[in-house]
């Protein structure tokens, strides 16, 4: 049996080691566009590999069909993705939220063991290789591909595209995967960029820039919640960066434009807040509305803050602040409201949402339902996850899982 694996990430890592472990005798081939495999996995995590989420389950996925997942993270489940880490030489270990890291903390251990692996069980992989083509044919697949000006064809009985989606270009991250399968007859979802800093309201959000806050987000779209998070924010001269910001900029893929509002004092309850400044006005070690909030806030934060509510001469005394002023100075400190209008493009973006439609693929397999023979797995899908280590969760399960089904003689459905 002869195995094409379009792409060298991580779920075609993964795909090529099930097919060798379920099939030895198979010929298993990773045709890998950039000079080496696994250049995403290297950046992932700020080098250290975020590598998968105890708490991985189908309430951490979107797309159409976010259950599609199911099966797959049911078979290769994140103690079960460690596990087979382990067998191959990685140890890992557990952090908070139910990160899962390599115990190195280096991602180009992850990015070494898979090659080391490969090379143990013979899989070939050819780097430089553009796949342009991919046409079923009486015998199997034939492969049409370029290294340089020089173009060529192999036959092989099955295929599995795991190309990823559009982001980080400069790691490898194109459309030819989705190509490829639309070639072929399969649907493909409209995408966007996913996990990346978002353009907003630079009048608020440029006289703030490189200023962190640890705050409560909630997203807004036609004035219905429509996600959340808590952590760190990044005001930018183009609008929020920081990864609570990340966690929710996957609401620009399902709507044009979102309002998010910033709690910048979440342990404290509105009331509580008010409390805190009605007092603060009555000391007078905070005589001028400047430094007002000293202590509490950023004092730029603050300053935002006083010029949202209407306050533009900051000399002012705060012992002028009225008792409807700090219930208004409270209601912005706890929902601190900016508008934003896109994401900041596949440069910036860890993943893509959207791809090929999961109707047209078998959740428990990973097989084509319009060609046999034809598998997928990883984010060319239209699946995409949450910040934590849910999107390297969902190639390592689809991955193995295709891969182990493409290398069966006989298919299951």
């Amino acid at each position: 049996m002869n195995i094409c694996i379009v792409g060298g990430g991580a779920s075609g890592a993964f795909a090529a080691i099930a097919a060798k472990k379920t099939n030895p005798s198979a010929h298993v081939t990773i045709y890998e566009r950039k000079n080496r495999i696994g250049k995403k996995i290297l950046a992932s995590g700020n080098g250290r590999c975020n590598l998968s989420n105890l708490g991985a389950s189908s309430s951490h996925y979107y797309g159409e069909n976010p259950s599609f997942v199911e099966p797959a993270l049911d078979e290769v489940y994140p103690e079960k993705t460690i596990e087979i880490f382990a067998e191959l030489g990685l140890l890992c270990k557990r952090e908070h939220g139910g990160r899962v890291f390599p115990h190195s903390s280096q991602s180009a251990s992850v990015v070494d063991v898979l090659r080391f692996t490969l090379g143990a069980l013979g899989v070939e992989t050819i780097t430089d290789a553009e796949v342009s083509d991919i046409n079923p044919s009486e015998e199997g697949f034939v492969a049409e591909y370029s290294i340089g000006d020089a173009s060529y064809t192999m036959l092989h009985d099955r295929v599995i595209v795991c190309t990823g989606g559009k982001s980080a270009p400069a790691l490898g991250g194109n459309a030819s995967g989705h190509k490829l399968l639309a070639s072929l007859g399969h649907k493909i979802t409209r995408t966007t960029p996913a996990l990346c800093q978002l353009r907003a309201d630079v009048r608020i959000c440029k006289p703030l820039k490189g200023i962190r806050a640890d705050c409560r987000i909630s997203a807004y779209c036609d004035k219905v919640k429509v996600a959340g998070s808590e952590g760190d924010v990044i005001f930018t001269d183009y609008g929020l960066s920081g990864s609570a910001i990340l966690d929710i900029s996957r609401v620009m893929h399902f709507h044009q434009d979102a309002r998010v509002n910033l709690d910048f004092m979440k342990e404290h309850n509105r009331v509580t807040v008010e409390n805190i400044l009605s007092e603060r006005r009555r000391l007078a070690a905070f005589p001028t509305l400047e430094t007002f909030f000293t202590g509490i806030l950023h004092k730029m934060i603050g300053h935002s803050i006083l010029h949202a509510v209407g306050f533009e001469d900051l000399r002012a005394p705060s012992s002028s602040l009225s008792d409807a002023d700090v219930s208004k100075l409270a209601a912005n400190i706890k929902k601190f409201e900016i508008q934003v209008h896109s994401h900041n493009g596949y440069e910036h973006a860890q993943v893509t949402a959207g791809g090929a439609h999961t109707s047209q693929f078998s959740p428990y397999t990973m097989e084509s339902k319009l060609v046999p023979g034809l598998f997928t797995a990883g984010e060319v899908l239209d699946i995409f996850g949450d910040c934590g280590g849910f999107n390297l969760q969902w190639a390592w399960s689809s991955g193995y899982v295709a891969g182990q089904n493409a290398a069966r003689n006989t298919q299951k459905k």
